[in-house]
């Protein structure tokens, strides 16, 4: 809800904005008839990589991150959090997705690779 009240706020104004966010199906659909609504171009980043890897990732930052980021108990297994990756990569949506595979990259790669893809 924060997301899309964020987005009608600026979209109200006709600014550019950037979301952020494990978006669900039913929020991308939110998101696509907004966005067509406002007539707002969309550009999709995705960022993947090897499950093993992210998961070990996100065990890494839990303690310092906010409890919310506990609300799915994708922590107490790998198999909790392959599951929701996976609803998450077999999202539908009309939105074409830049992937980025950032399995082997570090934040700042990553942020250089965004940068490049935005031009």
């Amino acid at each position: 809800d924060f997301m899309i009240n964020a987005f009608l706020s600026f979209a109200s104004q006709q600014q550019n904005i950037i979301l952020e966010a494990n978006f669900r199906e039913n929020e991308l659909r939110q998101l696509e008839m907004l966005t067509q609504q406002f007539n707002y171009d969309v550009f999709l980043i995705v960022l993947r990589g090897d499950l093993q890897v992210l998961y070990k990732r996100f065990l890494d930052r839990l303690p310092t991150r906010h409890k919310a980021h506990t609300s799915l108990h994708l922590e107490e297994s790998f198999e909790c959090f392959k599951e929701y990756m996976e609803m998450l990569r077999n999202q539908d949506t009309v939105f074409i997705p830049h992937i980025i595979d950032t399995t082997n990259k570090n934040e700042k790669e990553v942020l250089d690779t965004v940068i490049k893809l935005l031009g």
